[in-house]
């Protein structure tokens, strides 16, 4: 049910209403048709947007219902927006042709529009905007703007029963609707008159429903691209009376409006999003039709159409890989901007928290008098004098270069974390920059850092951490079970496993191992013997066996 419907249920036409509600509600026939008809519209109507008020309810009104129609456009449907006053001016002007009236009101309509088009431009300058409209170049842009529609919200019709319904008078009813203006309204109004006049004495509330689902559009001539702004016109063609202000002669006859037609919005600017709520879309990722409410609408980018559920898997995966300032419109070639209220209304508040810290640390990032403390417990954002950072929050002051306490002039002492990456920037840099980074951290400092980096790179090339204590253990010959020269622990060269004390050479019998039959693979062979197969079985033989402590401990002489 549209939102307000039993206000308007109650509040619409009161005196004509309360006349019905004090002589009571129908007996006998009248009432059996009456609840006969509510049962029908119920079981007919089951899947549409229908409220029933059934005889001697609670709340004691008139026994009748709310239905809520859908109006479905046809193919290749637009519709637009006006909210410039001069503009839609121009729209109730253009009313009075092919209504019937004189020659002589159109020849006055004709002056009034020429006399407008000549003082275009005071208007526009001179001209309040209606209802707060925005200014004239804004709206002019936006009532150019072409949105498709497949459907329009639904004309509200709210019926009530009279007490000799369906025998000899109609059922209480009223229209409402948020992009009808008064004047289509009237004639629907009128329309639903003459077809109980035709129906008369049966139910009629199914044949008003059909009308109106199935041929208002025709009925009431509306071409695309429909102009929203209309739901305006009747500000110019049926001005509010001004006891203060001068009589005016006015070209156009008013004609009062049927009071059953009501437009149910209060601002021009709710319109085009209440017709675009309703409206359906096809998703460009999922292709799955939804209404507009499912929709995510971006105010940068009204060319993509995204439904809520796409968008919010898209952002959150967006957000856990940490691109978070290229959140753009995920449209082809689009390089709109998603704002971060956009992105607070679709994701969870879990994601949107860690969106807000990723956008806030890189706005911090670029600003070079901006840093974080570096304690690790605190990274709160500090404000730096020179090199000097003094953090408000755990009263941490340290030097912006090296993070480290605070030093003065002094040269900085590297962080070993840092040597990397200041060996790697050196060793790339031009001789500009490196002179640069030798007055910042010290000549010496900077040549520590590149040996150490040096050395740890070929430690990563030519050795391997113990597995007990991480001593370094580089291999120069010999098979692949290691003793480490600090703690005696064997190990595997291959896997580095640790080894058993007492069965070392397991590891490479067993047929399970890993490293199986995998003991002397990488050692090179010795081409130049002429030795013959059996010398080297039984050297093999020997070596495997063995239980020395070394590696390459065995003895010659032997063989």
């Amino acid at each position: 049910m549209a939102e307000g419907g039993k206000s308007e249920f109650e509040g619409v036409v009161k005196d004509r209403w309360q006349l019905e509600l004090n002589q009571g509600q129908a007996e006998g026939e009248e009432r059996e048709e009456q609840e006969n008809e509510l049962l029908a519209l119920e079981a007919i109507y089951e899947t549409e947007d229908l409220e029933i008020i059934a005889h001697d309810n609670p709340d004691g009104h008139l026994p009748g219902g709310i239905f809520n129609i859908p109006i479905y456009t046809p193919d290749g449907f637009h519709v637009k927006i006006t909210k410039e006053s001069r503009l839609i001016r121009r729209l109730a002007f253009s009313a009075v042709q092919g209504r019937g009236r004189s020659e002589r009101i159109k020849e006055r309509a004709a002056r009034r529009r020429a006399s407008l088009s000549d003082n275009s431009g005071d208007e526009g300058t001179g001209s309040e905007p209606v209802l707060g409209a925005v200014n004239g170049t804004a709206d002019r842009l936006e009532s150019e703007k072409l949105y498709p529609i497949k459907r329009l919200p639904p004309i509200t019709l709210t019926f009530a029963y009279t007490r000799n319904y369906p025998t000899s008078s109609p059922p209480l009813f009223t229209l409402s609707c948020c992009w009808l203006e008064k004047k289509n309204l009237t004639r629907l109004c009128e329309r639903l008159d003459e077809l109980w006049e035709r129906h008369s004495g049966m139910p009629i509330i199914s044949v008003w429903h059909d009308f109106l689902y199935n041929d208002a559009i025709e009925f009431l001539g509306i071409k695309s691209p429909y102009d929203l702004g209309r739901v305006l016109v009747h500000i110019f063609t049926h001005p509010a009376k001004n006891p203060a202000a001068p009589p005016r002669e006015f070209f156009l006859k008013p004609r009062p409006f049927d009071t059953r037609g009501i437009q149910s919005f209060g601002h021009i600017d709710e319109v085009l999003p209440k017709v675009l709520d309703f409206n359906l879309s096809d998703c460009e990722v999922c292709f799955e039709e939804k209404p507009g409410t499912e929709f995510l609408r971006l105010v940068n980018c009204d060319e993509h159409a995204h439904c809520r559920v796409c968008m919010k898997s898209w952002l959150e995966s967006m957000i856990s890989d940490g691109a978070v300032t290229e959140l753009r419109c995920p449209g082809f070639k689009c390089e709109k901007l998603i704002l971060p209220t956009e992105v607070r209304s679709v994701v969870t508040d879990e994601v949107y928290q860690r969106y807000d810290k990723l956008l806030l640390r890189t706005a911090l990032d670029v600003m070079m008098d901006i840093m974080n403390c570096p304690r690790p417990f605190c990274q709160f954002p500090v404000v730096l004098d020179d090199n000097l950072g003094h953090c408000p929050k755990c009263s941490y002051a340290f030097c912006a270069r090296c993070q480290n306490t605070y030093h003065g002039h002094s040269p900085c002492k590297l962080k070993s974390e840092l040597h990397a990456s200041l060996c790697a920037e050196y060793e790339a840099a031009s001789d500009a920059r490196k002179h640069e980074l030798e007055m910042k951290y010290g000549r010496q400092a900077i040549h520590r850092a590149v040996q150490e980096t040096q050395s740890n790179r070929w430690l990563e090339n030519n050795s391997k951490q113990c597995p007990c204590c991480g001593t370094f253990i580089q291999k120069k010959d010999g098979c692949n079970k290691m003793t480490c020269t600090k703690c005696r622990a064997f190990f595997c060269w291959l896997c580095q496993e640790p080894l058993s004390k007492s069965t070392p050479y397991a590891h490479y019998q067993h047929p399970t191992s890993p490293c199986a039959n995998r003991l002397f693979e990488g050692v090179a062979v010795d081409v130049d013997s002429d030795d013959d197969d059996d010398d080297d079985d039984e050297f093999l033989q020997y070596v495997v066996y063995s239980d020395s402590d070394s590696d390459l401990e065995f003895d010659i002489d032997r063989l």
